[in-house]
């Protein structure tokens, strides 16, 4: 199983996550528009490959004897898909879902 070191920067930010743990404004949003035809299981499988293939983003935090380090996760969680009817509220509101650094992966991709 794989696992890295957290840097005493990166501990900062997970003791106040802890201390903080409903905020989100560390989350990172990434908007992508894509135009054309897509194949859908290739991107499917390019987004898989990416995320497995990043540890720093399919992993979590574990503390082992007072040493945080992230760890690699063992699943993956699959791409989502939107309605085109969501509204401005709805796609807030899942933008501001705070993490889990403990338990869940380090991203969400829909």
């Amino acid at each position: 199983m794989h696992k890295i070191l957290i840097s005493p920067y990166k501990k900062i930010f997970y003791i106040r996550w802890k201390l903080l743990s409903t905020r989100s404004d560390h989350n990172i949003v990434f908007d992508q528009e894509l135009n054309g035809r897509l194949n859908v299981l290739e991107f499917r499988d390019a987004i898989k490959r990416f995320i497995l293939n990043n540890i720093v983003l399919n992993c979590h935090v574990e503390d082992i004897n007072g040493q945080l380090y992230w760890r690699k996760n063992t699943n993956y969680s699959e791409l989502e898909y939107l309605e085109n009817n969501q509204t401005n509220e709805e796609i807030l509101s899942y933008i501001q879902e705070p993490f889990d650094l403990e338990n869940k992966p380090l991203y969400r991709f829909r």
